[in-house]
């Protein structure tokens, strides 16, 4: 008997030292939310920063690939798709984070434990979706690949150069324009437009410092001086002010062109650090080249020049699909032909929707597919 009751504390004491711990350690996370929060949201602005600058170098990647001829893969298609999603999801988490901040009457802590506990759980989530991708991105040996290049018979395969180029640079290698928009919808080819000249002055001496700077939606001055010190030696000011005449001492003894792309709204440019008067100013040149999708920001931009990005006419925007689809798909099946001509007209013609939406139908030769996709 004493020895039944021995073997049963001693199994009892087993089970109880096996399972509390693992009882006790979700317990104690959660208990300790609400008092992480602002731990836990610093972190996920840290990681996405990390995740943005990983997505940047990706991108570059694909363009010098794409100016060998090379197609982006739809795995880092879809990476890119995921990056944009989780970023979305992590701007909403840091909205309510500061909404809940600017109800305290007191320091910057909310007192409210349940809005803590939930923001505070979600930041340390999406944290690891966050890290996650970065990891991904570290992993691509391949964003490009070749796809078969044959196109439909009677139909010329488009050109690399892209309608436009010449006429831009035209105007870079014009002293009369200072300040240059190129504008037109979204998905029109306005970004790939904009490094195109930039790498055509990468590789000429005309220009000491070509700049290239993603504006787009809520832009403001500290972001673009921001990505400005991330991708060039500027050194760090304390403030607005300061972080202007960093920036304005490096470029104000050099010939610079300044490529700023998806600019939304008027930005003040002399108070990120661009020298001004643009232009030829002591034997030094002053360019700034803008894309945005208003006519209207251009003049809020003293655009001296603009030039419109418009899509491809329907014989060059049929050739595109054709050549991210694949010849042998095209061909695979009499009514995806039909289909190919419909999705065409659907995309208006714009080259960015042209090649997503190709690439995505790349291989499938069952109809059945291409209509629950397209129509």
């Amino acid at each position: 008997m004493v020895s039944l009751i021995s073997f049963l504390s001693n199994t009892a004491t087993s089970v109880i030292t096996a399972v509390v711990p693992s009882c006790i350690e979700p317990i104690s996370r959660n208990i300790t939310y609400p008092f992480k929060v602002s731990d836990n949201v610093q972190a996920l602005e840290v990681a996405t920063n990390r995740l943005d600058s990983k997505q940047l170098d990706v991108k570059n990647r694909v363009h010098m690939e794409e100016l060998q001829g090379l197609t982006q893969t739809n795995q880092v298609e879809q990476w890119f798709t995921q990056v944009e999603v989780v970023k979305e999801e992590v701007d909403e988490i840091k909205k309510r984070y500061d909404i809940e901040r600017s109800r305290c009457l007191i320091g910057s802590r909310s007192f409210n434990c349940w809005s803590n506990y939930r923001i505070s759980k979600d930041a340390a989530i999406k944290l690891m979706e966050v890290e996650e991708l970065c990891d991904r991105g570290n992993k691509f040996e391949e964003v490009a690949t070749r796809l078969p290049q044959a196109l439909p018979v009677g139909l010329e395969a488009v050109s690399t150069e892209v309608v436009g180029l010449q006429e831009i640079l035209r105007y870079i290698d014009n002293d009369q324009y200072n300040v240059i928009g190129i504008w037109g919808m979204g998905g029109v080819g306005k970004t790939h437009l904009l490094r195109l000249v930039h790498d055509h002055y990468k590789r000429s001496s005309a220009f000491d410092s070509v700049i290239f700077v993603t504006a787009s939606k809520e832009c403001s001055i500290e972001k673009l001086q921001e990505e400005l010190c991330k991708k060039y030696s500027f050194g760090r000011g304390t403030d607005v002010e300061s972080q202007a005449t960093i920036i304005s001492n490096y470029l104000s003894n050099r010939n610079f062109l300044i490529l700023l792309d998806d600019v939304c709204e008027q930005i003040d440019l002399q108070r990120v650090g661009i020298p001004f008067p643009l232009g030829l100013v002591n034997q030094f040149r002053r360019k700034v080249i803008i894309t945005t999708r208003s006519l209207v920001v251009c003049g809020q931009m003293d655009v001296q020049k603009s030039h419109k990005v418009v899509g491809l006419d329907d014989e060059k925007a049929l050739c595109l699909f054709y050549k991210m689809v694949g010849d042998e798909t095209i061909n695979s099946h009499p009514l995806i032909k039909s289909l190919a001509i419909k999705a065409v007209k659907e995309l208006d013609c714009l080259p960015l929707a042209l090649k997503t939406i190709g690439r995505s139908m790349h291989g499938k030769k069952n109809p059945i597919e291409w209509y629950h996709q397209l129509i």
